[in-house]
């Protein structure tokens, strides 16, 4: 009799575990995050952001390559963008790449 308790214990704590498992998964999925892939991320100062809040996808040519991680106002005219970018991104992107409406500085 003991010996079946701990066994229903042991295959309860493993359906415990199996449960938070999917839950982790099915959150890392609704929030668009690439669970098997690489990724990097990048800040991005912007004058003017009107509509754009976190986990926005980010999209080249269509295409869903990141997710806005965090928008940040730093004072009334700069705008702070943090965004996580997909690793093949990487090469596409310049170090000294300029957002278009980047305030000179």
């Amino acid at each position: 009799m003991a010996k079946q308790t701990i066994d229903n214990i042991k295959l309860g704590f493993f359906d415990l575990i199996g449960l938070g498992l999917l839950i982790l998964f099915l959150y890392m999925l609704g929030r668009n995050k690439s669970i098997f892939s690489d990724r990097f991320e990048i800040s991005v100062h912007f004058e003017n952001v009107s509509g754009l809040v976190a986990g926005n996808n980010v999209r080249v040519s269509g295409i869903v390559v990141g997710i806005v991680e965090e928008v940040q106002l730093v004072n009334d005219t700069l705008v702070v963008v943090t965004i996580t970018l997909n690793e093949s991104m990487r090469q596409v992107i310049r170090k000294n790449a300029r957002p278009a409406s980047a305030p000179m500085v």
